[in-house]
């Protein structure tokens, strides 16, 4: 039945994997039919399709099964929905066909009739809605009947900058008789005329056409159109004595055909450990419709966190489930009033930074690679790490850089609760306020985990970094500086001297006697 003159013939197409979506499976048939007819019209997704099986003990079972089977069907709910939005398409079935061939996608842009990929991929967005603007789309679509005594006809007006003019046209006839070796009885041409200037009495002229003398299908591309009005005209070549209906769609595309996508990555909430967060991608176009679009994070996963599941919203709303928590995922399309989005759940298992790589691919519009540092902080508890008693030997030290001098300081849990291990810092610092402009010293106060009241104390010998400019300053030390212990208050871990008494200089030699021997 696929080679059937008046069927809209679909092609299987993987809506999945690696620079694959939209590509044609190898087990779908191809093209041309025996008489010389493009086959398939279009193509839709049918591989590893989820769909609903049918079972004698349940209404409620879902079957994964692959094929144009599967894609038919696709099919065959966008022109159902198609009939319900728009009562015009009802018991127009050349209509349907013409209006699902113009505004499907070209398969890699390469516009025009295929015998794999037909005139392109339907897509339900396109054949649905419009964005009349410079970086949109509009759809117009016509319909009647023609025979013999004359042509039919339809206007419409291209306007300035329009990037890409398409126009398909169909008809039905009655079946050939049996044995035939043809299928298509008669011929009616399209003929597109600009500027409606053609004297020709039976519409048989203008400055683009498709005259297929074997298909009942008529197609023009025409790539950068002059602006202007132009006519659609639907020429009877060989008509005698019968009638018959057509139908028939122009798409005016007036954005990029191959838009730039653009993406970035949030990470929300704030992760910490023994918490899950989501990282999520977002993807949008500037213009017309990228299309085809499949997000997946990276394999080498960010070390400290487990994968949970995943999820994506459809267009209407209903929330998609994975339990695959690395699984990549296809969004479809992406218009510019309406972008698409992904999101991959973790479990952040320790405190730390974390890298996270996510790749987004289309067939139209490019590839974008996406990474973002992510703190994972660790898990909040009452504890509470603070600073005290902090002298230094000597007193107030005057040190060349790359020497050293001692610091003697006591950690304190002031919490209620248990704190983990951690590690005192020691900065130079030109106020009395820690920053990241602060210089860190070598050196560090480790301490084990302690009970609520507890205190640990330890004298360090640190070293001023050679790289430091002399200068005056305070000297800070910072309880639990790497921030692995959540505490109930994490703004007092730092103490800092009354007043900047650690100097540091370098020698300055100077000849104040100078000698001989003899005199």
């Amino acid at each position: 039945p696929a080679v059937a003159k008046n069927a809209l013939t679909v092609g299987n197409v993987s809506d999945h994997g690696y620079m694959l979506v939209g590509d044609i499976v190898n087990g779908s048939s191809r093209g041309p039919t025996g008489d010389g007819r493009m086959k398939p019209n279009v193509v839709a997704p049918g591989f590893k399709v989820m769909s609903a099986k049918a079972d004698v003990d349940s209404t409620s079972k879902y079957k994964e099964d692959f094929g144009t089977s599967m894609s038919a069907p696709h099919v065959t709910g966008l022109a159902a929905t198609l009939m319900e939005h728009y009562p015009a398409f009802q018991f127009k079935p050349a209509l349907v066909r013409a209006h699902l061939m113009a505004t499907a996608i070209a398969h890699d842009d390469v516009a025009g009739k295929s015998d794999t990929y037909g005139t392109g991929r339907v897509s339900g967005y396109l054949a649905h809605w419009d964005h009349p603007n410079t970086d949109g789309w509009s759809t117009y679509r016509y319909w009647g009947t023609v025979n013999s005594n004359g042509y039919a006809y339809g206007n419409i007006v291209v306007p300035a900058g329009t990037r890409r003019l398409v126009v398909a046209m169909t008809w039905d006839e009655p079946p050939a008789r049996a044995g035939a070796s043809r299928a298509v009885m008669y011929d009616v041409d399209l003929w597109l005329d600009r500027d409606v200037d053609c004297t020709d009495p039976i519409g048989a002229c203008g400055e683009y056409r498709s005259d297929s003398t074997v298909d009942n299908v008529e197609y023009v591309v025409v790539e950068n159109p002059p602006a202007g009005t132009y006519r659609m005209k639907v020429v009877p070549s060989t008509v005698p004595a019968i009638t018959l209906p057509w139908g028939m769609t122009a798409m005016i595309i007036r954005g990029d055909p191959t838009p730039q996508m653009a993406a970035y990555m949030t990470i929300s909430p704030n992760p910490t450990v023994g918490t899950a967060f989501g990282v999520t991608v977002h993807v949008s176009t500037p213009a017309y419709v990228v299309t085809g679009i499949e997000v997946e994070p990276s394999i080498a996963l960010a070390p400290g966190v487990t994968p949970l599941y995943s999820e994506t919203t459809r267009l209407d709303g209903i929330t998609m489930l994975y339990g695959d928590g690395l699984r990549a995922m296809t969004l479809g399309n992406a218009v510019p009033i309406l972008g698409r989005s992904a999101t991959w759940y973790f479990s952040a298992n320790s405190s730390g930074s974390r890298t996270f790589v996510v790749r987004a691919t289309s067939e139209n519009g490019g590839e974008v690679y996406m990474q973002q540092l992510v703190y994972v902080a660790p898990a909040m508890s009452n504890a509470d790490l603070m600073v005290s008693g902090m002298t230094m030997n000597p007193p107030a030290p005057i040190r060349a850089p790359g020497t050293t001098f001692s610091v003697t300081d006591t950690v304190h849990n002031a919490g209620t609760a248990r704190s983990g291990p951690s590690t005192t810092r020691y900065y130079l610092s030109l106020d009395a306020v820690k920053s990241a402009d602060d210089t860190l010293l070598t050196g560090s106060h480790s301490a084990h985990g302690l009970d609520p009241g507890a205190s640990h104390s330890a004298t360090v010998t640190v070293t001023i970094p050679t790289t430091t400019p002399p200068n005056v300053y305070f000297l800070i030390a910072c309880a639990d500086a790497q921030n692995t212990v959540g505490e109930s208050n994490e703004n007092n871990n730092c103490i800092a001297t009354a007043e900047a008494s650690v100097t540091v200089a370098r020698p300055d030699l100077v000849e104040t006697i100078a000698t001989t021997n003899p005199p």
